[in-house]
Order: structure tokens, then C-alpha cells, then sequence
């Protein structure tokens, strides 16, 4: 189980990130590195709106960001 001093964030899987940064949670490593940006000493959070411009989608019902949003076809 993961805890997140700052915020109060608590979870149980395993496969959920959650940034210390911004304290945005991610259902997984890749939407979690898909919101990092730059490098170096100027690698940063994106915000959301930066986010959902990359076409990240935050799901409130789980309380998490995803990488994309799935296909119309597959859902």
C-alpha cells in the first residue's frame, strides 16, 4: 500500500504511481513518465491542462490519471 505524506493519497496497487512533485496519481509508469517534462534541471510536472493536451485523461471515479483515452471500438 502506498502513502503520500503530503497530500494524504492512499492506494493498494501495485501498478499506480503517484508523484511526490505534484501529487498527481497515475494508473501506470508510462502515464506517469508521460507527464514529466524537459530535462535536466529543468525537467518539471506538466499541469493538467498541459495533460490533457497530450491526451492524458484523469478518471475522478478512480482518482487517476491514464496515458490516453481508449479507442471508441475497444471500450
Amino acid at each position: 500500500m502506498g502513502y503520500c505524506k503530503i497530500c494524504d493519497k492512499r492506494w493498494k496497487s501495485l501498478s499506480e504511481c503517484h508523484c511526490s512533485g505534484c501529487c498527481q496519481h497515475f494508473k501506470s509508469n508510462s502515464a506517469f513518465d508521460k507527464h514529466r517534462f524537459g530535462t535536466g534541471e529543468k525537467r518539471r510536472c506538466l499541469n493538467s491542462e498541459e495533460m490533457i493536451d497530450r491526451k492524458m485523461v484523469f478518471l475522478p471515479e478512480k482518482g487517476y490519471w491514464i496515458g490516453s483515452s481508449m479507442p471508441e471500438g475497444l471500450r
